[in-house]
């Protein structure tokens, strides 16, 4: 079959809205850009599945992490026999007046996706993280350059 020019934009254009409503804390917008079993991965093994589970870590990270900002690079999504698939290296900082700029992580996505409604969604998300910052977030220093 393979994917068609469409299929790709939107396929992009899907990881731009993850990143958008779990960084606006819209809840329904990003367990709507999961199916409806969809789920994350962590790297331990341990899976995030649903819609409802998917709203409430929306909520929960949301009050727990205000300022979070979730950024997607060298995305690619390919099609074979086993279904269509994508992978993306990310990068997560925190960014707030009190505590300044912080880094939460780096690392890479790798992605299945299906079709819902006739749109793209995630159908599985595995996390797999490079480099965390112990205790959950690293302030990072900048020096002021003469």
């Amino acid at each position: 079959m393979g994917l068609t020019p469409q299929d790709r934009l939107e396929l992009y254009e899907l990881y731009a809205r993850y990143a958008h409503t779990f960084d606006g804390g819209d809840a329904a917008g990003f367990a709507g850009v999961f199916a409806p079993s969809g789920r994350i991965v962590r790297a331990d093994g341990t899976e995030i599945a649903g819609r409802d589970a998917l709203r409430k870590l929306c909520v929960d990270r949301t009050a727990d992490a205000p300022g979070i900002s979730h950024h997607h690079t060298n995305i690619s999504v390919w099609e074979d026999a086993g279904g269509v698939h994508g992978a993306a290296y990310f990068l997560v900082l925190r960014a707030c007046p009190e505590l300044g700029l912080l880094f939460r992580g780096i690392g890479r996505y790798a992605d299945e996706f299906t079709r819902d409604d006739d749109r793209w969604v995630f159908a599985a998300r595995y996390v797999k993280p490079w480099l965390t910052a112990a205790g959950g977030e690293v302030k990072v220093a900048f020096e002021e350059r003469a």
